[in-house]
């Protein structure tokens, strides 16, 4: 019996190990195979920026440094950042990445021009890593995979062993962000639809977490890159003409963009990049211009010369708690305004306000009396921090809009407030592009000028024309006034009231 029960503890011994042996093999298998790397070696390195890692930390950390503290509202959705030796354009692009400091991206997706290989359409390379002298960067490749599903997405190996453009962002990135997956787009040829098509499939990717990156330099100008519209003014003449397509960039305007590029032949090396970029970010998107200078300041001749712009793109979002801190400060200056006659104070650190409460931003605060207007007045232009603003556009709307009797205390209690805060002013071509319910309404002409805001005309069920019509009257110009050399300006809006 003891021998049949040494021979069955034996037999479940070696089922046992045979098991184990088993799973550990075929778990070890598909491990093994996912840790097989394919990297792509730094083409540049040594070249466009130091090949010494102790080097390349030491300048990473000198132009970043040298970048002042920036005040931009909102949080960074995409950045325009040059890609040419860092002795040039290092200084601009740091001032653009600058802004990641203690961000959260855990997903960068690179868009940058192809200097070495013809195709049509975006080149994703086939491989899991990129490499600079600071490191591995892990590409992201389940989004790497899905995007060669789409149109216009495909693998040119050429593309990718000599580019630069995505290559020099890197090191800039590994400074400032601990952890970071890639998605390197290199963009070929690409007509103006299809500058839309790829934005389309690329949108689902814009998480909180993501960024995007256009990688260009601006202007090059000279005999050596064939391009000399002008021989006089030299320095003045670039930022002109530099300055016209960042106008457009920065507002959106794609195009606008497209018709610059048409009309001066500028030669912008990421075009098709930005092009890709205006078409993806949301409208009610910021942009910033950080940093502009060119090549011929650095070496003192602008024979032959290349610009460089560090443009920022930001969402400004109140958050909850943000709109009631907001909401509470209008009534408590009214209330202020009733006991002491005078402006409430309120000291922004003190009360820990956030970047969003202090940041300048134009804003309207309207007052209504059981759902009846009593009073609307605000800043259309960000003179003063958003706080600020509502203090002071609350007691205005109360005591001085011109429209209305000055607000008497015991009207206080029936009182209900509205806060609009307003996004980018942006010019446009034709009314067929305001949306109702979306877009308010600056019309300007000579010395009048009129604002509505986007709520207005949902709450009058006016159609775009009549809309269009009554910021005429508001600004004290006949009804058909726009028509003829007005300028119109929509904007979007954050709009919320107390419940």
């Amino acid at each position: 019996m003891k021998d049949w029960k040494v021979k069955c503890w034996r037999i479940e011994k070696v089922l046992f190990l045979t098991l184990l042996c088993f799973f550990l093999s075929s778990s070890l298998v598909p491990a093994c195979g996912k840790q097989e790397i394919k990297v792509r070696e730094p083409a540049v390195s040594g070249q466009y920026y130091p090949g010494d890692r102790a080097k390349l930390e030491e300048m990473l950390h000198e132009l970043y440094k040298r970048v002042p503290e920036l005040e931009i509202a909102g949080k960074v959705k995409a950045i325009i950042s040059p890609h040419a030796g860092y002795q040039f354009s290092g200084q601009a692009a740091a001032y653009g990445y600058s802004l990641l400091e203690g961000g959260t991206f855990s997903r960068i997706i690179i868009l940058g021009p192809s200097h070495h290989a013809g195709f049509h359409g975006c080149s994703i390379p086939d491989v899991t890593h990129y490499k600079t002298p600071l490191g591995l960067v892990e590409v992201d490749s389940p989004v790497c995979k899905e995007l060669l599903k789409k149109e216009l997405f495909s693998t040119h190996p050429q593309a990718h062993k000599l580019e630069h453009s995505i290559e020099v962002q890197l090191p800039l990135l590994q400074e400032k962000l601990t952890k970071f997956k890639l998605v390197p787009i290199v963009v070929g040829s690409l007509s103006k639809e299809d500058c839309g098509k790829i934005a389309e499939s690329l949108k689902p990717l814009l998480t909180d977490d993501t960024l995007i990156v256009a990688s260009s330099d601006f202007t090059h100008y000279g005999p050596n890159y064939g391009y000399v519209p002008f021989k006089e003014d030299i320095r003045e003449n670039l930022e002109n003409l530099d300055m016209g397509a960042v106008d457009s960039i920065i507002r959106l305007d794609f195009e606008g963009f497209m018709d610059y590029l048409e009309k001066t032949y500028i030669t912008i090396c990421g075009q098709n990049p930005i092009g890709i970029l205006l078409n993806l970010l949301p409208a009610d998107s910021e942009g910033n211009l950080l940093m502009y200078y060119t090549s011929g300041d650095i070496i003192g001749d602008y024979t032959n010369s290349v610009s460089y712009c560090s443009i920022v793109f930001t969402h400004f979002s109140l958050t909850k708690w943000e709109r009631k801190i907001l909401l509470s400060l209008a009534r408590k200056a009214l209330e202020n305004f009733f006991r002491e006659g005078k402006l409430l104070e309120v000291d922004p650190v003190k009360q820990g306000y956030s970047s969003n409460l202090i940041a300048r931003r134009g804003a309207y605060v309207t007052l209504k009396q059981k759902g009846v207007l009593r009073g609307c007045i605000g800043y259309i232009a960000p003179y003063k921090p958003l706080f600020q603003t509502i203090i002071e556009n609350a007691v205005n709307a109360a005591f001085y809009d011109p429209r209305f009797k000055p607000l008497e205390e015991e009207e206080f209690k029936e009182i209900e407030i509205e806060i609009s805060v307003l996004g980018p002013l942006r010019e446009v071509k034709d009314i067929s592009e305001i949306e109702i319910g979306k877009h308010g309404i600056l019309i300007i002409k000579g010395e009048y000028e009129g604002l509505l805001l986007p709520q207005v005309a949902v709450e009058y069920g006016w159609d775009r024309i009549t809309f269009v019509e009554e910021t005429c009257i508001k600004a004290g110009l006949p009804s058909d006034d726009w028509q003829e050399e007005a300028h119109i300006f929509i904007f979007t809006a954050q709009i919320f009231k107390e419940e």
